[in-house]
């Protein structure tokens, strides 16, 4: 059964309940529509609402989410959490301040999925695999920062001091 003439109204926000605007949202993997500067976004319900559609939403810099929907008869609202880069950095360094850095781990890989190789990624991941004691592993991703940086030069010098350098 096909829903004619009928909405979604969907919300996006990032982990702040900051609105996100300039999303780009998919139905199906088809674009229909990006979110307002107040994160809203109306989609025409053209799916089927006898089966699982998937809404996707994404944006440069944060994490892309999606989520299923069956549409139903009269008005829906759905609502989205966007992490963007910088909140996943933050919620990083406070898991490393709290040593539970397997959780910091798992947050820095969906931090370098939006943007790969970044400095402040390699550097909390060198910190997180040298208080694992991984320092030939730590090593290795610091040598994947170019930059002259004094922490970096730190964390370098403590390294290689425990591999007897």
């Amino acid at each position: 059964t096909k829903i004619k003439d009928s909405f979604m109204n969907g919300m996006i926000y990032d982990l702040d309940n900051e609105p996100v605007s300039g999303v780009s949202v998919y139905l199906n993997n088809q674009f229909v529509s990006y979110s307002d500067i107040d994160g809203h976004f109306t989609i025409n319900k053209t799916g089927n609402n006898e089966k699982e559609n998937i809404l996707f939403c994404k944006k440069d810099g944060y994490e892309s989410v999606s989520l299923p929907v069956v549409f139903e008869i009269g008005p829906q609202l759905v609502c989205f959490k966007m992490s963007s880069f910088e909140q996943l950095v933050s919620m990083a360094e406070k898991l490393i301040s709290e040593n539970k850095l397997v959780d910091a781990q798992q947050i820095l890989l969906k931090a370098e999925a939006i943007r790969e190789n970044q400095v402040t990624v390699n550097y909390l991941n060198a910190i997180i695999l040298y208080k694992l004691e991984s320092y030939e592993e730590a090593l290795t991703a610091l040598k994947k920062i170019n930059l002259d940086n004094v922490y970096v030069d730190r964390l370098y010098d403590d390294i290689t001091q425990k591999l007897g350098k």
